[in-house]
């Protein structure tokens, strides 16, 4: 903050950081084509039958599959698309995958009620959402149902569009089904819902899309598109979308790992929720410093806490190795260990639940 004519005048500080002009397609492309063979995402979580480890090219395989079942469904640049749902591992996928696109991520509140998600979905001028069945009981289907009951008409929403009075953007809703890849959402289900189609059958779609299809669209953005819009927390007010763009969302990352002297070959975990600012960076970090391996926590659970499976006798090495400090990922209090799972003890916030971005 300094003083310029009487008046109090705030200058960013340059901290000597050379930004990078890139899209978040073209930073992603580079650096699995520079380290293919190393390890990249990690989900360990044995009780639920998820061991999910991903290298560099194959991180990069998942995402262009998924871009072409986001092309085959017909979602244009500029779109609005909405993910609903915890940290799984579709959510990672999604992130750059609509960015590869050019679609705009909107990220919701997983605590989010039928008023609050309608809100979200109407103002947003969503065109597509993905989510999950449901979390600590609130169903998500049944809010849907609710807001739309156009949607149980749908006899084939693959090639049908949804026409919903009270939500008229938004054409199709698609559901990140409960298997072992995902693990369980708490709720009973397992199978589409009534107008739904499935996450698996949009990756299918992409069959029909070539690479170059994909490559043509991701060359016709520019750094400085709109990729993702989060809401704040309405605390004075309704909130409101705030507008992310290539450029921003990956030097912020950058500028993160460079202040935070993250070191190759380090391991964070990733301790905050997706659709949070500061948990939708973590994905990209990986993206930004590629030598470093991101192990990637599933929020699950009524308790507000989360939950990493840890190896035998290697809590030591992890705590040694996880690469940010208590203070700097996002609030958490402390640790202990509970029949061989590290359970970690966050803050939260009790109160109405808002679509918080930051």
């Amino acid at each position: 903050m300094g003083i310029v004519n009487d008046r109090a005048i705030w200058e960013a500080e340059s901290r000597g950081i050379e930004l990078l002009d890139l899209t978040i397609g073209e930073l992603f492309d580079r650096q699995c084509q520079a380290n293919a063979d190393k390890e990249a995402l990690v989900y360990n979580y044995p009780e639920i039958g998820l061991d999910l480890r991903l290298t560099y090219r194959q991180y990069k395989d998942e995402v262009n599959r998924l871009a072409k079942g986001l092309l085959a469904l017909g979602i244009e640049k500029g779109e609005h698309v909405a993910v609903w749902a915890t940290n799984v591992p579709e959510w990672v996928m999604l992130e750059i995958a609509l960015a590869k696109i050019g679609a705009v991520l909107v990220t919701v509140n997983t605590n989010c009620r039928v008023s609050e998600i309608e809100y979200v979905l109407r103002q947003g001028d969503i065109t597509t959402l993905f989510m999950i069945e449901e979390f600590r009981s609130n169903s998500y289907v049944e809010s849907l149902y609710h807001i739309a009951p156009e949607l149980k008409s749908l006899a084939d929403p693959i090639r049908e569009r949804l026409q919903s009075a009270a939500l008229p953007e938004l054409k199709r809703v698609i559901l990140i089904e409960n298997n072992p890849r995902t693990g369980p959402h708490d709720g009973p289900h397992d199978g589409p819902h009534d107008g739904m189609m499935l996450y698996s059958q949009v990756v299918s779609l992409g069959e029909s899309i070539t690479d170059e299809t994909v490559r043509q669209r991701q060359s016709s953005l520019d750094a400085h598109d709109v990729i993702q819009m989060q809401y704040t927390s309405g605390t004075t007010g309704f909130p409101k979308g705030v507008m992310l763009t290539h450029y921003g969302i990956i030097n912020q990352a950058h500028v993160s790992c460079l202040i935070g002297s993250l070191r190759p070959n380090e391991r964070h975990v990733t301790a905050m929720p997706f659709f949070h600012i500061a948990g939708s960076e973590h994905p990209l970090y990986v993206v930004v410093r590629a030598q470093e391996k991101s192990s990637l926590i599933r929020l699950q659970g009524p308790t507000g806490t989360f939950q990493a499976r840890m190896f035998q006798n290697n809590h030591a090495r992890i705590a040694r190795d996880c690469a940010m400090s208590r203070e700097q990922s996002g609030g958490i209090l402390g640790a202990k260990r509970e029949g061989g799972i590290e359970r970690i003890e966050v803050a939260r916030v009790e109160g109405r639940s808002r679509n918080s971005g930051g």
